[in-house]
């Protein structure tokens, strides 16, 4: 959760991958952690790791999983977590 001001309020995040790497059999979905249930603060009710990635990338609290057929953009991945994975110098 977030705060304003001492004000709680619910932040949504939400993160894209394409279909390739999402389906890398690296990926691992959490929902246990030493044989009991995921705890909250390692983000129940399932946590997504993602090898290779940024830690921002391995979202935790994870309560579903879209396919789309073009690549989701919101505030996170359209402005404030964008990253390059390759670049080229010309």
């Amino acid at each position: 959760m977030g705060s304003v001001d001492d004000v709680k309020f619910k932040q949504n995040f939400a993160r894209s991958m394409s279909l390739t790497e999402a389906m890398d059999p690296k990926n691992i979905i959490c929902y246990e952690m030493n044989g009991t249930p995921l705890p909250p603060d390692n983000g129940f009710p399932l946590r997504l790791i993602a090898p290779g990635w940024y830690g921002i990338a391995n979202a935790k609290w994870l309560k579903r999983i879209e396919v789309r057929d073009q690549r989701f953009e919101n505030q996170f991945m359209g402005r404030d977590y964008v990253m390059l994975r390759t670049c080229s110098v010309v």
